[in-house]
């Protein structure tokens, strides 16, 4: 049988995250979240932004087949105003116990104006990051492309 040992006092923190696989957020109400009992804090990415925290995660720029630079896309921490995965995360929960945090992220308003995923592999579709229209934000190769039957 395991044990999971933790101190006593310990917080439980949660990241509420996206059940659909693209779409704009139309709603996220976290107020009656916040004023719970029990929680310590309630995070989305404009408070990161309010506070003046980084909210991107570090990438590496891949070089394309035409020896351009690859596009930099932008990927915050958390989503902002769109999720393009499933399972993206929307906010960070801090309460007490597990089960009061799982109780607060119930009680979030979070709404989703449902898009198509592009799920050809070819380019075009709705886009996925409105830099990109044709979603193609890279286009690499490694060996000899001439042999390749493309």
């Amino acid at each position: 049988m395991w044990m999971i040992l933790h101190p006593v006092d310990a917080l439980r923190a949660y990241v509420l995250r996206s059940n659909i696989t693209q779409g704009d957020i139309t709603t996220l109400d976290i107020f009656d979240a916040r004023d719970a009992d029990r929680v310590h804090f309630v995070l989305t990415l404009a408070d990161r932004e309010a506070a003046g925290l980084n909210v991107l995660m570090n990438a590496n720029i891949i070089t394309n087949t035409n020896s351009t630079n690859a596009a930099a896309l932008e990927r915050q921490i958390l989503a902002r105003g769109r999720v393009r995965f499933a399972v993206e995360p929307v906010e960070f929960i801090v309460a007490d116990t597990l089960a009061h945090v799982r109780e607060v992220a119930k009680m979030n308003e979070l709404d989703f104006k449902y898009l198509n995923a592009h799920m050809d592999l070819v380019a075009g579709g709705p886009a996925l990051h409105t830099k990109f229209p044709d979603n193609v934000a890279f286009d690499c190769s490694m060996g000899n492309v001439s042999t390749m039957n493309l």
